[in-house]
């Protein structure tokens, strides 16, 4: 059993990390709104925000959903999506990248019973870090990386298309 997923969103300007944070229907982590930090440290500090999920597929779900919202009032969205899940033996890490309101996905896995300095590097990782570890990995569309069964932390019980139609079926505007 996986435990709570934890990631970053990064935008490359403020201006980005606006219209993403706007866009986005998850709860977003952001310690710049709560009056405790200076304009330096949250220019320090960069232009993202952490939220938490279940599994892989709420990242990705968010995603679409901030896309498809993006296209309704005629927006780019550009940002990176970067996290992990970890549980006593196993920790996936993954990165979203989306470039002009296209998605894509990288992850992989690390077995401490395989490879423990692999799992723990994993385990430590922090966004910059899975960016960096996921470079050389293949970059794949949420569809293609459900078809390939990548390391997402379990499996849709439903088909590709059923899942994605069902999340912008149900997009609360």
């Amino acid at each position: 059993m996986y435990s709570e997923l934890i990631y970053s969103v990064k935008t490359e300007s403020h201006e980005m990390l606006d219209i993403v944070k706007e866009l986005w229907s998850g709860d977003v982590i952001d310690e710049s709104s709560n009056g405790l930090e200076s304009p330096i440290t949250a220019i320090l500090r960069g232009n993202s925000f952490e939220c938490f999920g279940d599994t892989v597929y709420d990242a990705m779900e968010e995603t679409i959903k901030t896309i498809h919202r993006a296209e309704k009032i005629g927006k780019q969205v550009n940002f990176v999506v970067a996290g992990s899940i970890i549980d006593d033996c196993e920790v996936i890490i993954f990165m979203i990248e989306c470039i002009d309101n296209e998605a894509t996905i990288k992850a992989s896995l690390a077995d401490s019973y395989e490879n423990e300095d692999r799992y723990y590097r994993f385990e430590e990782a922090d966004s910059d870090d899975i960016v960096r570890l996921l470079k050389r990995n293949k970059k794949r569309t949420f569809k293609q990386a459900i078809k390939d069964d990548i390391p997402l932390g379990e499996n849709l019980e439903i088909s590709y298309e059923e899942w994605y139609n069902n999340i912008v079926n149900n997009i609360e505007e």
